[in-house]
């Protein structure tokens, strides 16, 4: 699911049915695995959730390569 939230995207997916995504840098389908334990909590319509930390998002998002992508890494730099 995808949301805007305060002027920023917000996507909101499940991980445990065994998610892989097409690295783009491998060339090659990679097994996501994620890495619940370093997740960050945040306040999300005064809700806490947890959210993978910026590090890693920008890593996958760089694996993933796709014009949203990259365009998202910008934002991401700029705050």
């Amino acid at each position: 699911m995808k949301l805007e939230f305060d002027g920023v995207r917000v996507e909101v997916g499940d991980t445990s049915s065994g998610p892989r995504y097409f690295d783009r840098e491998r060339s090659d389908w990679v097994d996501q695995v994620m890495d619940f334990g370093s997740s960050e909590s945040m306040e999300v319509l005064g809700v806490t959730v947890n959210v993978m930390p910026v590090d890693h998002l920008v890593a996958y998002k760089t694996a993933l390569g796709r014009p949203v992508d990259l365009q998202d890494i910008d934002e991401l730099s700029a705050r």
